[in-house]
């Protein structure tokens, strides 16, 4: 491993830890050859896809419900069987909430678990078709074998009875696991949950869950404030218009920032807080 300026100390050949030093994405971007930076990621800073606030998330919701039921496991389905039934968007122009005569035809037919960031280099295939193997490897690994088309996917609905018990039955488990435990991270892979960085023209940044949204989501319904976390992507806003999809026009810049925003600012589940496109 090339020796590194004492800012970055070492954890793996990839990830550097830098709590103890700026505690800011930003530094990613100086690792020369890291692709990711773990920092103390406050839960108050967290969003979830597409607009909403951890703290007030449906997954955080449902298990803060379970952890005052004397049944908490069939707390924790009903109330993701509420969130299933209620929040149901069918392209990506919903899932966003973009302004339906103004967007790219190319987001009209796709399914909501086809909504690539705009800043994302992946293609919309690309993207969904990481998003189905992901579930169906999730749903192999919970005993069933159904794709995401039969399943549905665990951030929207509608989803089957099987996927949502799976879903209910793994915040369980994780619910329990942190009672006995406390949180346990490691620096190998899959050790710590991950995100994106927003950052704004201010250099204030707030972070993107992308993997680790169960173990997110008990952390946060438990009361924790802050938790570690590893960075692998930092997203500046006054750079827009030079995100991969403002670029090739799958997003106007307009439509782009309004998806920057809504994140960056987030809103309780069940909200209209939110920016709609004018």
């Amino acid at each position: 491993m090339t020796k590194l300026a004492p800012a970055y100390k070492i954890l793996s050949s990839t990830l550097a830890d830098i709590r103890k030093v700026t505690n800011h994405p930003l530094q990613l971007g100086y690792g020369e050859v890291l692709s990711e930076c773990l920092v103390v990621g406050r839960i108050d800073d967290a969003r979830i896809l597409p607009y909403f606030r951890l703290s007030d998330a449906p997954f955080t919701l449902a298990v803060r419900s379970a952890m005052k039921s004397d049944d908490q496991q069939a707390t924790l389905c009903m109330a993701l069987r509420d969130f299933y039934e209620f929040f149901r968007p069918q392209s990506p122009i919903e899932w966003y909430k973009l302004k339906k005569e103004k967007a790219n035809i190319s987001l009209r037919n796709q399914p909501a678990w086809a909504s690539v960031p705009p800043w994302r280099a992946r293609s919309i295939q690309s993207y969904r078709d990481a998003i189905a193997d992901g579930t169906l490897s999730d749903n192999r690994k919970n005993g069933f074998d159904s794709t995401i088309d039969v399943s549905g996917w665990a951030s929207c609905g509608p989803v089957s009875s099987e996927k949502c018990e799976a879903e209910a039955r793994r915040l369980y488990d994780l619910i329990l696991s942190m009672q006995k435990n406390g949180y346990q991270r490691h620096d190998g892979k899959d050790g710590d949950v991950t995100g994106t960085a927003l950052i704004n023209e201010k250099k204030d940044w707030r972070w993107i869950i992308t993997s680790g949204h169960h173990r997110a989501s008990v952390l946060a319904a438990l009361g924790f404030s802050e938790m570690p976390i590893r960075i692998n992507l930092v997203v500046r806003r006054c750079e827009a218009a030079f995100w991969p999809h403002v670029c090739g026009k799958l997003y106007s810049e307009k439509e782009a920032l309004q998806i920057f925003d809504n994140l960056f600012d987030g809103c309780i589940y069940g909200s209209a807080r939110h920016r709609p496109m004018d």
